[in-house]
């Protein structure tokens, strides 16, 4: 595993454990993805990077969308858990989707 991936992998580990700490429950939901994958999304209007010119972070496993879940584990697609958990990310010097500029995707940490 190359160096950027095995900080980006501790770095979520670290997000599990803080967002536990909180009381926060956390599945993951998308972590790579192809170049076809990510033009479908650029194509629905769901993405910036379109998988080939601007490649998504998804494309070299350096981004990871992850959800909230409630006490029955059903997803919570809103929430203020996810500005706890993008705060917490964005101070450990990362990116996340919540505070991209035209596209909200709180559910997005990259590295």
């Amino acid at each position: 595993m190359n160096s950027r991936r095995a900080e980006f992998w501790n770095a979520i580990a670290f997000l599990q454990v803080y967002a536990r700490k909180k009381g926060i429950r956390l599945m993951p939901i998308w972590f790579h993805r192809t170049a076809e994958e990510q033009r479908a999304l650029f194509e629905k209007g769901k993405s910036k990077c379109d998988g080939k010119k601007n490649k998504s972070k998804h494309q070299d496993w350096l981004a990871m969308d992850l959800v909230v879940l409630d006490e029955n584990n059903i997803i919570k697609w809103e929430g203020k858990e996810y500005k706890i958990l993008g705060d917490y990310w964005e101070k450990r010097g990362h990116r996340w989707g919540g505070n991209f500029s035209g596209l909200y995707d709180p559910y997005h940490f990259e590295l």
